[in-house]
């Protein structure tokens, strides 16, 4: 006997997708532009006198271009199946393909991510920390995420640091530093105790926490060693309003029906200063 229950499908948290900023894509089009500041000479500042000329700022604009691709995937299920089975075979199969465009969404955000440069004009910032090695206690931890929230600051235009990324194995580092009696420096017990340089929730699906007064958030899937402290706007990813789509079509030959899941999705950074890598020998 079929149980009257659905499987257990859940949809995937996508907490990079939802840490940077997002927008709809334009209605039409395969490509899109963006405005950006490529170049400035110059500095507004006070007026020497009364009728003298203002000072003169040259802003130089570029453009910069991405391409909108399109992500999804069909499936197909008999008349007999959709009509006389016991279980909900059609609103499972929906879904679960719905879940697997949540998950491509995600990969195309981390992938893009992972390959913003680190050197450059137009790359992220970096702190490089190849003689002090990694951090291993919450002072380095909070002096290193003051100095990337800083460089956030003073290199971008108007940003400011909103959360810490790392990976899972940094992560646990973090939440495993113990003060000289043995105790976690970072609250995981939820009692207010070693609570002075902030805490994780290990309750949570995905580990977070926070330093710094900076939340946390442990991307899953994320290469070893990675930590970076963004702005929202570092990034922005787009997506067609109202996706993703489906479509249906009926063969009456075979009795067999197909189902489409679809959207279309761009993503880009108009300001790459707007985050901070953290680098270490490992």
């Amino acid at each position: 006997y079929w149980l009257e229950k659905q499987l257990r499908l859940t949809n995937r948290r996508r907490p990079l997708s939802t840490i940077f900023s997002r927008e709809s894509l334009p209605p039409d089009g395969n490509s899109f532009e963006y405005a950006k500041v490529i170049e400035e000479t110059g500095a507004i500042t006070v007026q020497a006198a009364e009728g003298d000329d203002l000072a003169y700022l040259e802003i130089k604009l570029g453009t910069g271009s991405g391409t909108v691709r399109t992500v999804g995937g069909y499936t197909s299920f008999s008349r007999q199946a959709i009509e006389r089975s016991k279980v909900a075979i059609l609103d499972t199969g929906m879904r679960w393909m719905g879940i697997q465009y949540a998950e491509a969404f995600e990969l195309y955000v981390r992938t893009f991510l992972l390959a913003l440069p680190t050197a450059g004009a137009d790359s992220t910032n970096l702190i490089a920390l190849a003689g002090a090695g990694k951090p291993d206690s919450a002072p380095e931890w909070i002096s290193v995420i003051m100095d990337a929230a800083w460089a956030i600051e003073d290199n971008s235009k108007g940003l400011a640091a909103d959360a810490i990324i790392v990976s899972r194995d940094v992560a646990k580092g973090m939440a495993l530093i113990e003060d000289s009696t043995g105790r976690p420096v970072f609250e995981v017990a939820g009692n207010g105790q070693n609570t002075w340089a902030g805490n994780f929730d290990l309750g949570s699906i995905e580990l977070t926490g926070q330093i710094a007064g900076k939340p946390v958030i442990c991307v899953p899937r994320l290469p070893a060693n990675y930590a970076a402290v963004a702005s929202r706007e570092a990034i922005t990813t787009m997506e067609s309003a109202g996706a993703p789509f489906s479509l249906q079509d009926e063969n009456i030959i075979n009795l067999t029906k197909d189902f489409s899941l679809y959207g279309y999705q761009g993503i880009y950074s108009e300001q790459p200063k707007g985050l901070t890598r953290i680098t270490w020998t490992v």
